[in-house]
């Protein structure tokens, strides 16, 4: 019953001519690497923290973290097998659905503990197993994730409240599924709170350890997210606990107790929404703020609003609509609004003044694009309007829409002076374009050149879906560019390589070219040129020779190399000191890479695609 000073010193008495090794296990604060600090000047040892906490880690001046990966399949199936099976061998016929069965763990050893421990509870029976493995048999997997949600509770009882709605928010996706990072923002921004945070949110919950994070291939923006099968079960359990949101996933789960008092409702099978009854208890539902479905494409139309007057947030994309559903305008509430629809958008659609993300996706690909009505510009709150192959006309006058900053997967006929004009906060641009047979396309480069009166943009995504390639080659791109641009990417243009030097010349950060962007043997570099370039993605090209005349890509952090299967020659004066990555070439490239790998860190351990840089330490790269 001493103070904790006093116990400090007793234990340097006592370990003071011995060599030791203090292990700490599940370490929740700082607190006790501090008595450690005092400790260690006065013998010889180290020290073994456990813990889940990132803040736990950046503690003294070293960093000796190392972060736990997960097991690959064949692990995962080796510690089944071995904890299943005596001496761990395993009958022929269970092997498929062991696999399956440990696969199904995601890579988590604890899971795959306690699964093993329920298979070991029933006959090693080959049809109980395959409806395990198939997900028909649930109790397995059931049990184990209660059991070790009593170990993950705490995790989630110590955030504070912002970051508890924020990681219950990711329990409404699909299981095991990347979920977009800006999907998740925009419909928290429409539910009018985490304004602003949603990124430092999820940045924090993974320094919980309770999400997964996915960068870019510089590290510096989010791409996605994911939550473990043990973190998304423990998620949709407080989730139904506090009232956070009610997930439908059969015909029982329309007709619970308080049905009437729910304000998300998750749908995971949308053909439920089909029943006549169902679509009256969804109808009940009146405090409804967001429905959304997440379901599986679903290919025949079902009501998706049910008169829901007070909804913010309607998710539709994963339902086929054959007729724009009229009684979404009643809707006066929405702010986000996502549709699969193939025809044009109705005028009425201007009433929902409210509306700060329009999405609306088509089930079919054809070389016509959908008229947006001119009422669009009537929108004054959309933030983000995307549209597949939507063609957006030319306004008449007012002050156009001053919040829009994303327009994403519009037809490049919309990119008029006049409408670019109108839209002068822009920072994200996707056109997509689809030529008719025999059209050669030359007006798209025309309006392409509108671009560059957009002098806030960032990022600019072009793309030719059924790129057809001139034997006569095709006009250079002018500067149709703007200055400020740090983000491009250009698909199925068939531009010769001699006009990559206009790109050069812009401050581009990532710089991704697809599906012979550019065509032709060689590139040649004899410029300083790209000087603000970070990460260079080619992938689907015929290029053969790429050649770099002086040093150039002074701040060049990444390459990615895919599907060139004729490149002979690359070039030596690139500063690569993080990442290169080379996916289904040539031996020729795969061997250049190794001597680049080679040339820059002479000893370091590789796998035969990739390799990574002196900023990453060994143990990180033996991981990937």
């Amino acid at each position: 019953m001493k103070e904790d000073d006093e116990l400090v010193t007793k234990l340097c008495e006592e370990l003071s001519s011995k060599r030791i090794l203090i292990v700490i296990d599940d370490l929740w604060s700082k607190e006790p690497l501090h008595h450690l600090q005092t400790l260690f000047p006065n013998i010889k040892g180290k020290a073994l923290v456990t813990t889940r906490l990132r803040e736990v880690t950046q503690w003294g001046e070293d960093d000796n973290a190392y972060k736990i990966r997960l097991l690959d399949k064949e692990e995962s199936w080796c510690l089944l097998r071995q904890n299943v099976f005596l001496e761990g061998v395993c009958p022929p016929e269970l092997e498929k659905a062991g696999r399956k069965i440990a696969e199904d763990c995601d890579g988590l050893p604890l899971l795959i503990l306690k699964v093993a421990n329920q298979l070991l509870k029933v006959d090693k029976d080959t049809k109980f197993w395959n409806l395990v493995a198939s997900g028909k048999e649930t109790s397995v997997f059931a049990i184990a994730h209660d059991e070790i949600s009593e170990a993950l509770l705490p995790s989630y009882k110590r955030l504070p409240q912002h970051l508890k709605a924020c990681f219950l928010y990711m329990g409404v996706f699909r299981k095991s599924c990347d979920i977009s990072v800006f999907k998740v923002n925009d419909k928290l921004i429409a539910e009018d709170f985490l304004e602003h945070i949603v990124f430092e949110c999820l940045i924090e919950l993974e320094s919980e350890s309770l999400i997964m994070i996915q960068s870019n291939a510089l590290g510096s923006l989010i791409k996605s997210c994911r939550l473990h099968s043990v973190f998304w079960h423990l998620c949709n359990s407080e989730a139904a606990k506090n009232g956070f949101f009610h997930a439908i996933n059969s015909y029982g789960d329309c007709f619970v107790k308080n049905m009437e008092s729910q304000r998300r409702l998750c749908i995971r099978n949308s053909a439920l929404l089909g029943f006549k009854d169902v679509h009256v208890s969804m109808a009940s539902v009146a405090s409804a703020r967001s429905f959304l479905c997440v379901s599986p494409p679903h290919q025949y139309p079902v009501p998706v609003s049910f008169g829901l007057r007070l909804l913010r947030v309607l998710d539709a994309l994963a339902i086929r609509q054959y007729q724009f559903p009229v009684e979404v305008v009643s809707l006066l509430q929405l702010r986000y609004l996502s549709l699969t629809y193939y025809g044009s958008l109705p005028t009425s659609i201007s009433r929902l003044w409210k509306l700060q993300y329009l999405i609306v996706n088509r089930y079919m690909s054809t070389n016509t694009s959908s008229l947006l009505p001119m009422e669009i510009w009537d929108m004054k709150e959309l933030r983000h309007l995307e549209i597949m192959s939507g063609h957006m006309p030319n306004p008449h006058s007012g002050d156009g829409l001053p919040k829009l900053t994303t327009l994403w997967d519009v037809s490049a006929r919309s990119c008029t002076r006049e409408v670019l004009e109108m839209i002068p906060n822009l920072k994200r641009l996707g056109i997509r374009i689809e030529l008719a047979p025999d059209d050669e396309g030359d007006y798209v480069f025309d309006l392409m050149n509108n671009t560059s009166h957009l002098s806030g943009l960032e990022t600019l995504k072009c793309v030719i879906v059924n790129p057809q390639f001139r034997s006569n080659g095709i006009s250079p791109p002018p500067p149709m560019f703007p200055s400020s641009l740090t983000n491009l990417t250009l698909s199925g243009f068939g531009y010769p390589w001699e006009y990559m030097s206009i790109i050069g010349k812009l401050p581009i950060e990532v710089l991704k070219l697809k599906s012979y962007a550019f065509r032709g043997p060689v590139w040649e570099i004899n410029g300083l040129y790209f000087k603000n370039l970070k990460f260079l993605l080619i992938e689907d090209t015929d290029l053969v020779h790429w050649k770099i005349k002086v040093p150039s890509f002074t701040k060049f952090e990444c390459l990615s190399i895919r599907h060139c299967y004729k490149l002979k020659e690359l070039p030596i004066f690139l500063n690569l000191n993080n990442k290169v990555e080379i996916i289904d070439c040539s031996p020729f490239t795969v061997n250049w890479a190794e001597q680049m790998r080679l040339k820059v860190v002479p000893y370091q351990l590789t796998t035969q695609l990739s390799w990574i840089g002196p900023k990453v330490n060994v143990a990180a790269a033996l991981e990937e």
